[in-house]
C-alpha cells in the first residue's frame, strides 16, 4: 500500500424517516489487488437509545464511535491485514465494512475490541 492519506467520499441518503451516511475509500482498488479469495466483513456497532433519542448518537456513543474510529479500526487493520473501505452511520447503528484475505483471523482479533 502507498504512504499517502487515503482519499474518501462521503455521501447521504435521505429518507422521510431517517438519514443515512455511507463513507467509501477511493483508493481502495489502486492499492489492492481485490480477488475471489476476499470477503466482505461487516463489524456493527449498535447503541442503545435513551428515552426520546432523537439525534443520530449521544454525546457518549458519538465519542466511543470516534475513539473506534482512530484507534481500534487501525489496530485491527494492522493485526489482520484487513483493509477498511467503508462505513455506514444510520440510526442508532454503525457498520464498518472491510475487505479481508483471513476472516478467521479477522474475528478472532475484533471479539476483543
Amino acid at each position: 500500500m502507498s504512504d499517502t492519506e487515503p482519499q474518501w467520499q462521503l455521501s447521504e441518503i435521505r429518507n422521510e424517516h431517517e438519514t443515512m451516511l455511507i463513507r467509501k475509500k477511493l483508493s481502495v482498488l489502486e492499492d489492492r489487488a481485490i480477488s475471489g479469495s476476499d470477503y466482505v466483513i461487516y463489524l456493527t456497532f449498535g447503541c442503545a437509545p435513551p428515552a426520546n433519542a432523537v439525534s443520530y448518537y449521544t454525546k457518549a456513543d458519538a465519542d466511543t464511535l470516534a475513539d473506534i474510529d482512530a484507534s481500534d479500526i487501525p489496530s485491527l487493520e494492522k493485526k489482520t491485514g484487513a483493509e477498511l473501505v467503508g462505513a455506514v452511520s444510520a440510526t442508532r447503528v454503525r457498520d464498518f465494512i472491510f475487505y479481508s484475505k483471513d476472516p478467521d483471523r479477522f474475528l478472532e482479533c475484533a471479539a476483543y475490541l
